[in-house]
């Protein structure tokens, strides 16, 4: 599986409802190395899901970053309803499209100031 397979899909709860689209992923490291370098590789960590990841590209996800009120009041909104899902939290990825574990756990994207 490639990330660009994973970044756009749909995801879904145990339940069959759609809870948002992959927006962001968020690697690990630590992995096994690579047999080519000898360097420690990075693995999959997390999922940022959520009705709209442009929010999240440009920043306002995180609780420093600042821009015009206006702005900075709708897209920290947007960024607000998206939540964190960690890859062993996931029961299936498939192509486009990703099934979240019964009771997994949905943490909050957005950074507390």
């Amino acid at each position: 599986m490639r990330t660009l397979d994973l970044l756009g899909a749909d995801a879904y709860d145990a339940d069959g409802q759609h809870v948002g689209t992959v927006h962001d992923l968020r690697l690990e490291s630590g992995a096994r190395p690579t047999r080519d370098s000898g360097e420690p590789a990075y693995a999959m960590g997390s999922l940022v899901i959520g009705p709209a990841g442009f929010a999240h590209r440009l920043g306002y996800g995180r609780a420093q970053m600042a821009g015009p009120w206006p702005l900075t009041l709708i897209f920290r909104r947007m960024a607000a309803r998206s939540f964190v899902v960690a890859w062993a939290d996931l029961e299936r990825v498939e192509h486009r499209k990703v099934t979240l574990r019964s009771g997994a756990d949905r943490r909050p994207a957005v950074e507390e100031s």
